[in-house]
């Protein structure tokens, strides 16, 4: 039986009724699904297996820019912490853009580096 908002909107509520059959959800495919058949398409070697030394490989890669990374975060902290010392905010703010930048080429340089070791495999 139909509700009368049904009725005035035309019919269809978008529900189903219990003894429709479920033909066509059923057959749709999940969003997961869906994004697995994309991500196929734009990088066929997404599927790939990783043998335990290529992770390891790609393990040191992150061990390395991670130590990188840290070391600079060091330096650059103790000449915020210095600059903050000073009371010298322009040179804290030119510090702070500079740590910013140098820990996102660094991330960048990672992944570049990592992506051309995978490109190898």
């Amino acid at each position: 039986p139909k509700r009368q908002s049904d009725h005035l909107s035309g019919g269809s509520t978008g529900r189903r009724d219990l003894g429709e059959p479920r033909t066509t959800e059923s057959s749709m495919k999940s969003a997961y699904e869906l994004a697995m058949e994309r991500l196929a398409k734009s990088d066929p070697d997404a599927g790939k297996k990783v043998t335990p030394e290529q992770k390891k490989r790609l393990l040191e890669i992150d061990k390395n820019y991670h130590s990188k990374i840290a070391e600079r975060n060091i330096f650059l902290d103790e000449q915020l912490n210095k600059a903050l010392i000073e009371r010298n905010a322009e040179e804290y703010q030119k510090i702070l853009k500079q740590k910013s930048s140098e820990n996102s080429r660094l991330e960048e340089e990672r992944e570049d580096e990592k992506e051309k070791l995978r490109r190898s495999f």
